[in-house]
């Protein structure tokens, strides 16, 4: 076979080219040239791809603020004047350390609270749970010694509290004040209660 020939035989590839409804002149791109186009094109979709897979592996992390939060639960029974089963509920998301003062007051029809304070075993009757958890401090608060986990509640507190005379003028009131610390660091409740935290449970300072 001539050179004639084998020149008509050298594959080659016709392009046309578009630009706004304009028709540009034909091009002839020899088979090498196109060998570097396909290779380029290659690479531009291999590249999109990887792209494509990192995004699609790609992981998104939240964090959440955390909440110290708790609750009082207890079952009052107003026509019988008592309030049972008291306890504390951790109802926020990270463990807690809790105290919890009880105020017992009188007060008028008007919801002031009267000077007179109520005498235990004459104007109401209140028993304790005898859990060793609770433990009362000279500060007026009663302390646990656990950490509250999430959704969990402390030991009954209060069994029964009720009062057990009647005045026309007055009301007795029992109200359960609480306060609740972060667990982690121990030193947060250690520092503003001025207990410490010894193999995770909470000790009073003599």
């Amino acid at each position: 076979m001539n050179k004639s020939a084998n020149r008509h035989m050298k594959t080659s590839y016709k392009f046309k080219f578009y630009s706004k409804g304009k028709h540009f002149k034909e091009k002839k791109l020899s088979g090498k040239i196109f060998t570097k186009i396909s290779f380029l094109l290659l690479v531009c979709i291999l590249t999109g791809s990887v792209a494509y897979l990192i995004k699609k592996n790609s992981i998104t992390n939240e964090f959440v603020m955390g909440e110290v939060k708790s609750e009082i639960v207890e079952t009052f029974n107003k026509n019988e004047k008592t309030k049972k089963d008291v306890s504390i509920k951790n109802s926020g998301n990270v463990s807690i350390y809790v105290r919890t003062a009880i105020v017992i007051c009188w007060k008028d029809e008007n919801g002031k609270i009267i000077e007179n304070v109520p005498e235990e075993n004459v104007d109401y009757s209140i028993k304790f749970s005898d859990s060793p958890n609770w433990i009362k401090s000279g500060d007026g608060y009663y302390y646990y010694k656990n950490p509250i986990e999430v959704n969990s509640n402390t030991d009954i507190l209060i069994e029964e509290c009720k009062q057990i005379k009647e005045y026309e003028d007055r009301t007795l009131e029992v109200s359960i004040a609480n306060q609740a610390i972060q667990a982690e660091p121990s030193k947060a409740v250690e520092e503003a209660w001025g207990v410490d935290i010894i193999d995770n449970m909470l000790n009073l300072k003599e």
